[in-house]
């Protein structure tokens, strides 16, 4: 029986060697570190979606300007963008959680609430 067991060892042990994915592989599909203002979920499912917190520099209509770190970060709004409390009028010098991604250099809101 141990004679039988050890060639199928071998042989699977083959089959999973030739079967992984290969390095170049696994850097086609890393969305990379986060931005060094972004805090991202750890979950590989929501791999992209990060949460902003600063105070809104300007805003004018779906763009608005973050200021996380004295850095200013574009953020894009959307006709679905959530923002909570319902009603909210944005106004510079609040003080905001975004929810959403990074796209080509802008932020893309899913989720504003107002923290203070």
């Amino acid at each position: 029986m141990f004679r039988k067991l050890v060639p199928m060892l071998s042989l699977s042990a083959l089959a999973v060697a030739s079967f992984g994915a290969s390095p170049a592989a696994a850097q086609q599909f890393d969305a990379g570190p986060p931005p060094p203002y972004a805090v991202g979920a750890p979950d590989p499912t929501f791999m992209g979606r990060y949460h902003l917190r600063g105070f809104v520099r300007s805003f004018d209509h779906f763009n608005m300007t973050l200021g996380i770190h004295h850095q200013g970060v574009p953020v894009q709004l959307h006709q679905g963008t959530i923002i909570h409390p319902t009603g909210l009028t944005i106004s510079p010098g609040m003080f905001l959680r975004v929810d959403g991604y990074f796209s080509g250099g802008v932020f893309y809101a899913d989720k504003i609430v107002l923290e203070r």
